[in-house]
């Protein structure tokens, strides 16, 4: 009986450690898969080899595609920002500046607080139409 107990625990810590072990396998691979890319105080921050004007097009293609209201949209060579609403009102902008030759860094913010997974998902847009 004793034997029992002990199999059953040493079994039942083994996967517990094994569940333990693949989640951080999970989030490394994650983390990995979305280099450059960094959400810190409800704003998403990305970098991306193409200019200002190229990146300002894109997210507005993106607002447009994700059925968001344009409120403004302007960019020169060294900054640019985009400005929409959301269907429930809530503001989108974002804001894009070059960082060097055909290299550039935007930041998405979505209300007042942020949306990380809104915003990661008009990331996946924007870098999809550059």
């Amino acid at each position: 009986m004793r034997a029992t107990k002990r199999l059953l625990g040493a079994l039942t810590l083994g996967a517990a450690l094994a569940t333990g072990v693949s989640g951080c396998v999970a989030v490394a691979a994650a983390g990995a898969a979305t280099a450059g890319v960094l959400y810190v105080r409800g704003e998403l921050r990305s970098t991306v080899n193409a200019d200002v004007p190229a990146v300002v097009e894109s997210a507005e293609r993106a607002v447009n595609e994700m059925g968001f209201s344009l409120v403004s949209a302007a960019s020169d060579e060294a900054e640019g920002e985009v400005i929409a609403r959301t269907a429930r009102d809530r503001r989108v902008q974002i804001r894009v500046r070059s960082e060097g030759d055909n290299v550039s860094r935007y930041t998405i913010r979505v209300g007042s607080f942020g949306d990380e997974a809104l915003s990661r998902t008009i990331d996946e847009n924007i870098r999809a139409g550059l």
